[in-house]
């Protein structure tokens, strides 16, 4: 299993509807644009847009715009993480620092289900893993409500007094990111997608109230099973502001635009990867069914190798655990040119690193990006 599979859903910015309420926008009417004209996102930097709002533009790739608040202060942008893994993300608050709102989180990775193979490797909940897109999490799946819950403990929880007042599902969205899926059922074919949409309001601290919507989906197939969070936005304020504050949050959601020549760019790396990725699953899975043979017959090297004398055989011995602990969770050590080592999916031939630290895989000696990507080295090589 990889991560991956989901990176090409990660190619458009996301939009995501406040928490049901009557005086609320409907949920209906946010929907992705991306028939904006380049013109409009020619210059650079922030703009004027009327007296209540200026525009924001993301600094790094200039891959998206939303009006945001005047006077309040501003973070955000798209986090690279690789090629096609990526996290776009605005927080804005206001001059007091009494309001908050929030769209999508730069530090978002990918989780992989511990199972009964990974626990005896000693893999634990929370326990890092690396793959091809970036650094990811050992966790048990968590509904869009779960996830909901959890983060906003986690981000509020310590100021004081949190306590969860309503918790349900959301299904808008949900339909949403199940078409999304539905897109790219051939290159999930014989794997099980399970999407769910949870939306929580909380109250914390001294009279703060916050609203909080998450969505997530599990993919399960191949021997394993990977979850990704797909939708993720919220805003907190004092009780007596949380329906301006609400009412900000949808303006911002209406004002979003994503750069159609940043899109352009974008499909074209993730048609790079693409091949790859499709077909990882399957690999994965030949991986693990001749994880078995591997192991057994590095253990009988091993053996032979003890037979042989300690003293004389400590690095074959290292050597041939090594090939033990890959083969049984069907990966492969790769180095760098400056020696350092990752462990990843061994899917693939051939191992490129980027400028960010990021390793993909492919299956002919082709760098997909000489100018951002350097040859990795397999062990023993």
């Amino acid at each position: 299993m990889k991560a991956q599979h989901f990176l090409f859903l990660l190619n458009s910015l996301v939009l995501l509807a406040s928490c049901n309420d009557e005086s609320a926008v409907p949920i209906a009417e946010f929907t992705r644009r991306d028939d904006v004209p380049e013109a409009q996102f020619a210059s650079l930097g922030n703009s004027e847009t009327n007296d209540s709002y200026v525009l924001f533009r993301d600094p790094n790739e200039g891959a998206f715009s939303v009006e945001v608040p005047k006077g309040w202060k501003v973070q955000g942008g798209l986090v690279r993480k690789t090629a096609s893994f990526f996290n776009p993300w605005v927080r804005v608050t206001s001059p007091d620092g009494s309001k908050t709102i929030f769209f999508g989180d730069p530090n978002r990775v990918f989780y992989k289900v511990p199972d009964q193979y990974a626990r005896m490797m000693g893999a634990r909940e929370g326990s890092s893993i690396q793959g091809m897109e970036g650094m990811g999490v050992y966790s048990s799946y968590l509904s869009g409500e779960q996830f909901a819950q959890s983060y906003a403990r986690n981000a509020f929880g310590s100021r004081g007094s949190f306590q969860i007042l309503r918790s349900g599902r959301e299904s808008s969205m949900v339909r949403e990111v199940q078409a999304e899926y539905a897109a790219y059922r051939n290159q999930l074919a014989g794997a099980n997608v399970r999407t769910n949409g949870g939306q929580i309001e909380f109250r914390f601290g001294r009279g703060q109230q916050g609203c909080l919507v998450a969505v997530t989906t599990l993919l399960q197939g191949y021997g394993g099973s990977m979850w990704q969070l797909d939708r993720l936005g919220g805003f907190s304020a004092p009780e007596r502001q949380i329906e301006e504050t609400r009412s900000i949050f949808n303006h911002m959601l209406q004002s979003f635009k994503v750069n159609p020549r940043w899109q352009q760019q974008q499909q074209g790396r993730d048609s790079q990867t693409m091949q790859a990725s499709t077909q990882y699953a399957l690999q994965a899975q030949r991986q693990r069914g001749n994880a078995y043979a591997n192991i057994s017959k590095t253990l009988s090297e091993t053996n032979d190798i003890i037979t042989n004398g300690w003293n004389n055989n400590q690095a074959r011995i290292d050597n041939s655990m090594q090939n033990y602990s890959n083969g049984y969770r069907g990966t492969e050590d790769v180095y760098n040119s400056n020696g350092q080592g990752y462990n990843v999916w061994d899917t693939n031939k051939y191992y490129w690193q980027g400028r960010d630290g990021s390793v993909i895989g492919t299956d002919q000696y082709q760098n997909p990006d000489p100018s951002n990507y350097s040859p990795m080295r397999r062990r023993g090589n």
